[in-house]
This record gives C-alpha cells, sequence and structure tokens, in this order.
C-alpha cells in the first residue's frame, strides 16, 4: 500500500464471505466459510513504523456496494 491508499473489509452475511478492498476496487474473496458463520469479527488496524490511520465507520464507503449495503439497514 501506498501513501493515499485506502483499504476497506466487507462481510457479506447471505454468502459468509470475507473481503477486502483497495481504492474502492474489490480484491475479492479473502475467506469464506460452507457452513456456519465467521463467528465473532472484530475490527483491527497494524501497521509497522509511524503511520497515520484514518478510519470510517458509517457511509459513504469508497467502496459502492458497501455504501449501498450498510444504508439498506438503517
Amino acid at each position: 500500500c501506498g501513501v493515499g491508499d485506502t483499504i476497506g473489509c466487507g462481510y457479506v452475511p447471505s454468502t459468509c464471505e470475507l473481503f477486502f478492498t483497495k481504492n474502492g476496487q474489490n480484491l475479492g474473496v479473502a475467506q469464506k466459510r460452507t457452513s456456519g458463520r465467521l463467528g465473532n469479527l472484530f475490527p483491527s488496524v497494524g501497521v509497522v513504523g509511524g503511520a497515520v490511520v484514518k478510519t470510517a465507520w458509517s457511509p459513504p464507503f469508497l467502496y459502492v456496494d458497501a455504501s449501498v449495503a450498510i444504508s439498506a439497514l438503517y
């Protein structure tokens, strides 16, 4: 990742898929359960060395599908 990159993480409950995004582009399924849920998920950020990290916990998100899905929950 470089300066100014935006990294996202999403979970699709209906398919039990966990995915990541970079700069608004879905990078594909990172993990999928064939049975049961992924369990408890806790967001976290790890860095090595000095870094400035900004977080967004509510829409609008850079990844459009996430904003649409989250907005539907409210």
